[in-house]
């Protein structure tokens, strides 16, 4: 993580400028007569003749080694600038300054070590009230390497003695404002900043001092703000301070607005805090160290953009840490709160929220072989991520999907969700008369769920491994409204193993356990414009090798359902669907039922659904098996039953209620096979059942045990 202070080489050379540009002036002032033609050559020389260095008067009290200076000016030429740059002079400089100091104190100067030994020595020196501007040239020149840039910064400010050394140098209240000199425009300012060096010595020897930055033993640094970009601010920090003898960084708040440059991200920072923070050793190996970072909230905008927008970038991975710092030591983070808003700015675009989020991090150590990839998990002693609230609508506009109060830990290799919400934005009736054809509303809350053995290095690459899966209480609904027009899209290719083949990133779990789910398949039936429903209580669903790899080593995955059909009949099923050549869509199906029940039960599907009622009988079993595929199933179906009285039922016009038809009814009777077996002969209904290719899966399989049903019992209703 960069420190801005130490990072940022604006600030660190317009003070040097301030220390060279008051220790020059000083000691030329002692040493010669004419003052401002020495001055002024001197500081020449040093830059190509790009600045001229004035002042309105010197205070000097020899004896205490007091120096007063009024209204330093210290002015870059703009126009040998340009002559500069029009010429192609490797002399023109990327950035030029404009200084005034109005007071530069100097106290305690040793004149005798200056002038016998070369050695400039001072107690303080004091800048008070500097306006500095910053002109930029884009383009002009290079940077150079940042070793050699510390060195030409040390060669510069010693020049042709052998020590410089303060005991403390302070700037107070300074204003800098970066411009770009040909449009004007504001890069960046300060506001009300003081700096102040302590115990600095800059000769050969504190050169390669690692225990020094900027050549000095101690820094302290404070701005009241700090702003990048003008008219809208591109970003702005308020009430900074570094203490490098505390060991600290404080940052009331941060702001980034993104859309006034017209980026996609913004946010803020509350609060933060970095403690035990120290930076040793030269400008070009640096070692960072920080004892913690908290912060209190963070709120961050993502607007969001067209998919044509974004590009894929091919450039190699390089290391986080490919400049000045050879090494980077976090030992704790804690956040606060983290909002995040994607999608944000436009009503056509789909938005997703994160609400509080918390990250807690220990132990984190880069270096120049840290990339940007699963090491940066690895060089982490442990990570974890807790979540209230993570928020997203569907494309089409008619769900809200939440997961709340996710958990992750690294080194229990664990995620942990408290819920996951398919939420549908309209009630059934709405829904249909809103989506205007034959489609499937679903109402999904699945609870406590838990991941364990969490493949973290695969996470961390995009990668799904877990070795298990569990979630217990949940409910899943599902309603149809078949009064609606047919849809126009068929549902070819959307079984469960398909739909998990076309995820855009790998997944592997072995097994996921979802117990204690109700499941709730319900139909409105335009006959009887009433709905029926396929409940199933207390269900424990077991699927076993959850996977989307194109060659998978077991070449099935398996589903294993129990569960309390109407909530009395012991429904068990068991599912096989076929990873290879899975365009087919082949699945395997075997389910029965072995308790015996009253028929009537029945008649909370039958009636709605089927507009038969059944007056009397016992189920005694039920069980039945299929081979399908995309399009067609065939197998066998036997439901074992006796005594078997039905009604036909029609809708009465006037009343909410249905009729029976007595003619047909009784004729229904005749037909029907009241017994199963009858004189100890079994039937079984051999079942060829075409798919209706604009449903689902699961009316897929409820069709076909109703039409087996339907054949045993010889009904031709």
């Amino acid at each position: 993580m960069a420190n801005p202070f130490i990072k940022n080489r604006y600030i660190w050379f317009i003070a040097g400028v301030l220390l060279a540009i008051g220790i020059i002036v000083f000691y030329q002032s002692v040493k010669y007569t004419i003052i401002d033609k020495k001055v002024n050559n001197i500081v020449a020389s040093k830059t190509n003749k790009l600045y001229k260095v004035s002042y309105d008067s010197i205070s000097l009290n020899e004896a205490a080694g007091d120096l007063f200076i009024y209204n330093l000016k210290v002015t870059g030429d703009t126009i040998l600038q340009q002559a500069y740059m029009q010429n192609g002079d490797t002399a023109a400089a990327s950035m030029l300054l404009d200084i005034l100091v109005p007071v530069l104190r100097i106290e305690g100067f040793k004149t005798a070590g200056a002038v016998l030994t070369k050695d400039l020595s001072c107690s303080a020196i004091y800048i008070n009230d500097p306006r500095v501007t910053v002109y930029f040239f884009p383009g002009v020149a290079k940077p150079q390497p940042i070793k050699n840039q510390q060195q030409a910064l040390y060669n510069q400010l010693l020049g042709k003695f052998n020590l410089i050394q303060a005991d403390s140098i302070s700037i107070i209240n300074a204003e800098v404002v970066g411009r770009e000199f040909f449009s004007r425009d504001i890069k960046f300012h300060t506001f009300n900043t003081s700096l102040r060096l302590s115990d600095v010595r800059i000769d050969s020897s504190a050169n390669s001092d690692t225990t020094r930055t900027f050549f000095s033993k101690e820094i302290f640094v404070h701005t009241d703000k700090f702003r990048a970009g003008d008219n809208p601010a591109l970003f702005e920090a308020t009430n900074v301070t570094f203490d490098t003898r505390r060991k600290v960084l404080d940052i009331s708040q941060l702001e980034h607005n993104g859309q006034a440059s017209g980026h996609r991200f913004s946010g803020s920072l509350s609060r933060l805090a970095i403690t035990g923070l120290t930076a040793e050793g030269p400008v070009e190996s640096m070692e960072i160290e920080i004892g913690k970072i908290k912060f209190a909230s963070a709120n961050i905008i993502v607007k969001g953009g067209s998919r044509e927008q974004k590009t894929e970038s091919n450039s190699p991975e390089k290391p986080i840490l490919s400049g000045w710092v050879k090494k980077f030591t976090l030992e704790t983070l804690q956040s606060g709160d983290i909002n995040l808003t994607l999608g944000a700015g436009s009503s056509k675009e789909k938005e997703t929220t994160v609400r509080n989020s918390n990250i807690n991090l220990s132990k984190l150590v880069l270096d120049t072989t840290t990339m940007m990839d699963k090491s940066l998990l690895k060089a982490a002693d442990d990570i974890s991520l807790s979540n209230q609230l993570i928020s997203l609508k569907s494309e089409d506009g008619l769900y809200v999907y939440n997961f709340r109060r996710i958990g992750f830990n690294k080194k229990a290799a664990t995620i942990k969700i408290s819920a996951i919400e398919v939420k549908p934005l309209f009630g059934e009736a709405a829904f249909a008369k809103r989506v205007g054809v034959q489609k499937d509303r679903f109402e999904v809350n699945i609870n406590n769920v838990v991941a364990s053995k969490v493949d973290v290095d695969a996470l961390v690459e995009g990668r799904v491994y877990a070795a298990g899966v569990q979630a217990t209480n949940n409910a899943i609904r599902m309603y149809r409204d078949n009064t609606q027009p047919m849809d126009s899209i068929k549902k070819v290719g959307r079984f469960p193993h398909q739909m998990i083949r076309k995820l855009p990133f790998p997944l592997y779990i072995k097994q996921l356990v979802a117990a204690k789910t109700f499941i709730q398949y319900k139909e409105k039936n335009p006959l009887s414009d009433t709905s029926g429903s396929l409940i199933f209580e207390n269900s424990t669903l077991a699927l076993t090798n959850i996977t989307n790899d194109k060659d998978p080593v077991n070449k099935t995955m398996d589903l294993d359902f129990k569960g309390a059909l109407l909530g009395q009949m012991p429904l068990q099923l068991s599912i096989k669907f076929y990873l290879e050549q899975i365009e087919k869509g082949n699945y395997q199906v075997t389910g029965n039922i072995q308790k015996s029940f009253k028929g009537e039960v029945l008649n909370k599907l039958t009636v709605p659904v089927g507009l038969v009622r059944i007056d009397k009988g016992t189920i005694n079993g039920l069980s039945f098996n299929y081979m399908a595929d995309n399009i067609n199933a065939q197998g066998t179906l036997t439901i074992k039953y006796n005594d078997l009285k039905l009604s036909l039922l029609k809708k009465n016009d006037s009343k909410a209620d249905f009729g029976r038809k007595g003619l047909l009814s009784l004729l229904a009777n005749i037909v029907v096979r009241n017994n199963n077996p009858n004189n100890n002969k079994l039937r079984q209904a051999d079942v060829v059942y075409k798919r209706d290719e604009y449903k689902s899966f699961f009316n897929m399989l409820w069709k076909f045990v109703f039409t087996g049903m339907k054949d045993v019992m010889g009904a031709k209703f």
